[in-house]
């Protein structure tokens, strides 16, 4: 008889948006360009490190829950 696993669904992976926004976050605490090129490029640079992830077959997944990890 197989046992069944404490996680039957795997972990959910985080949506291309999301990722996108936290990427945007990160590149955008430079903050020595004009607002309006800092909000340019980091758009573009998080959009292309979500495209790069995605080709080189990465999923970005949530961790487990705390409660679970202790």
């Amino acid at each position: 008889m197989e046992q069944g696993s404490l996680f039957p669904d795997p972990r959910p992976t985080v949506p291309d948006d999301e990722l996108v926004a936290v990427f945007r976050g990160a590149i955008s605490r430079g903050g020595r360009l004009s607002r309006t090129a800092d909000l340019y490029l980091n758009a573009v640079c998080a959009e292309h490190l979500v495209h790069e992830l995605r080709v080189a077959g990465l999923e970005v997944v949530r961790p487990a829950p705390p409660r679970l990890r202790e």
